[in-house]
């Protein structure tokens, strides 16, 4: 409400003329008319007589502006505050939802390679054998063994392996068979 209208109000709350007031304030009524007429305004003397009169403080009478922007002010922080409450409530949301997803997604990995690891577990197929083999007086111990479909291993001191001269072998009994024919072949014996 602009100042004009609140001096008219106040006026006719308390039951004045122009003149009266004009006289209690020790203006003229012309200066009553333009202060409500909005034309000119009250000085800081005539504004504290003016709250006297009507018993009004003077942020009242003038309808302080800064009350008004603090309280426009405050709105508007708690605004901002609720939009960056919102945000960053998003945000946590997001990132939690994120961090879930990826423990999820480690799990899932890890059952799957648990499960396969498991499966595979299941389905392994060891042979193995041990051959005790006997040349010029020397006693030589083999224990061939073959999992799945990969290369036969043998164990064996290493100074027969390297006489052997074996291959590459994918079938356990083929390799026995070249171990047992080296050492006939050299007059030994494998049992």
């Amino acid at each position: 409400m602009d100042l004009g209208k609140k001096l008219i109000d106040l006026r006719k709350q308390n039951k004045m003329t122009q003149e009266e007031v004009a006289e209690e304030l020790a203006v003229t009524r012309q200066t009553i008319s333009n202060w409500e007429l909005n034309q000119t305004k009250p000085d800081v003397e005539q504004l504290k007589t003016i709250s006297k009169l009507y018993q009004i403080s003077i942020d009242d009478l003038v309808e302080n502006d800064i009350k008004h922007a603090i309280v426009e002010r405050i709105s508007n922080t708690e605004r901002l505050a609720g939009l960056v409450y919102k945000i960053l409530k998003w945000i946590i949301i997001i990132f939690l939802g994120f961090i879930i997803f990826m423990i999820g997604l480690s799990l899932l990995a890890i059952l799957l390679f648990s499960f396969r690891s498991f499966e595979e577990g299941l389905t392994t197929v060891r042979t193995d054998t041990s051959l005790n083999c006997h040349l010029n007086e020397q006693q030589y111990f083999f224990i061939i063994y073959q999992v799945n479909e990969m290369p036969v291993r043998i164990l064996a001191p290493d100074n027969i392996l390297e006489d052997l001269n074996l291959r590459e072998q994918t079938d356990i009994n083929q390799t026995i068979n070249e171990i047992t024919n080296y050492f006939e072949e050299n007059d030994g014996t494998c049992d």
